[in-house]
């Protein structure tokens, strides 16, 4: 089964710290929020990107690639109602945006997860 393209939701890393985080949190002294999700989380534009991501050298974007998939998409894409909201959103800013000559339908779930 194909993995669906990444839209930036931020699903799953609201619903668990990846190893990378963990490892982070232990690092900086922090721990695991539930409600909020990963600490790193941030946000891009309108989409959700790994802050340890964004931060990293090439070195460490290749392994955190490599360990979780990163730009591969998701795999969490069946009944995800935050992927869905995502989706409609982009699609939105998408129609808006291609109404203005000059501007870029290009979102950057294309550039990085």
């Amino acid at each position: 089964m194909k993995n669906a393209a990444c839209v930036g939701s931020g699903y799953c890393c609201r619903k668990a710290p990846c190893g990378w985080g963990q490892h982070q949190m232990a690092e900086e002294g922090l721990t695991w929020d539930p409600k909020k999700g990963c600490p790193y989380l941030v946000m891009v534009g309108i989409q959700w990107r790994c802050g340890i991501f964004l931060k990293a050298d090439e070195a460490k974007r290749a392994a955190m690639t490599q360990d979780m998939g990163i730009g591969y998409g998701c795999g969490s894409s069946l009944f995800n109602t935050e992927r869905d909201e995502m989706i409609r959103r982009l699609q939105s800013l998408s129609r808006s945006s291609s109404a203005s000559p000059g501007t870029s339908s290009e979102t950057s779930a294309d550039k990085t997860r």
